[in-house]
């Protein structure tokens, strides 16, 4: 037997979710500027902290530049002395503590304490969180 309610019911809860997929879609832009990124040069980076949204095109220049960087291990760039830095992060950009920056670039991980200029622009973004179909 065929019941039109049933039959109702499901062909609005399926036009629910396909309104509901396409708004959750479109809110996302493909193209971000992003303050904070991470994992510039893969298929998984991520922009201004949101855990939901993964940039499948990586994260390109202008990057982030970052001042009175120090490497993590306590020395500046390529010598023993411990000095502060301008620093181009290519690599990721972050938080680290409540008064420092995380820099990465080719160099290394570095700690940074000064201002700060620019941001990455990340591609193919969307949402991780809705399988597509």
């Amino acid at each position: 037997m065929f019941n039109k309610s049933a039959f109702a019911v499901t062909i609005f809860s399926l036009l629910c979710l396909t309104n509901f997929y396409k708004v959750t879609v479109a809110s996302i832009s493909e193209t971000q500027v992003c303050s904070y990124y991470s994992d510039s040069y893969g298929n998984k980076s991520t922009c201004n902290e949101q855990p939901n949204v993964v940039c499948t095109g990586g994260c390109h220049g202008p990057y982030v530049v970052a001042n009175n960087c120090m490497l993590q291990d306590g020395t500046a760039s390529g010598t023993s002395i411990t000095y502060n830095t301008t620093q181009v992060c290519t690599k990721g950009f972050g938080r680290n503590t409540a008064a420092a920056k995380a820099c990465l670039n080719e160099i290394g991980p570095f700690t940074c304490t000064g201002p700060t200029n620019g941001a990455a622009v990340c591609y193919g973004c969307k949402s991780n969180t809705i399988q597509d179909p």
